[in-house]
């Protein structure tokens, strides 16, 4: 398989959220991985993801209660879309993950980096 490179993504010229948006309407099968969602970023992509699962993807969403920091309001959009499971942390342990995956036929596209799903991360930080 072939490794090709796109870059920085730094919310500068290119945004995390316009890039997460043009691979979730072009993906086949959706995976998420990351350490908090706020509703906030939730907002952003909850149109799309609804669209997605409705046109049959997959779509696997792992987040988790470290630190508080996920916002059961994001949480209560994804009911609707099912595939959604919660790292269980009683102790607190550090998770601390972001990688977007996204598989079309043979080919996969996948962000690793410091985005969590938030409008900061998505948007307008420097991620």
């Amino acid at each position: 398989f072939r490794v090709k490179n796109y870059g920085l993504i730094s919310n500068n010229r290119i945004n995390m959220y316009d890039s997460l948006r043009k691979s979730i309407i072009e993906s086949d099968e959706i995976i998420m991985n990351v350490s908090f969602i706020r509703d906030s970023g939730m907002r952003l992509l909850i149109k799309d993801l609804k669209e997605a699962k409705e046109q049959g993807k997959k779509i696997k969403i792992l987040t988790s209660d470290y630190m508080k920091v996920t916002e059961p309001n994001a949480l209560y959009r994804l009911l609707e879309i099912g595939g959604v499971k919660i790292f269980d942390n009683p102790l607190n342990k550090s998770f601390h993950p972001k990688t977007y995956i996204f598989k079309k036929k043979d080919n996969f596209e996948i962000y690793v980096g410091s985005s969590n799903i938030s409008y900061s991360a998505l948007v307008s930080g420097v991620e």
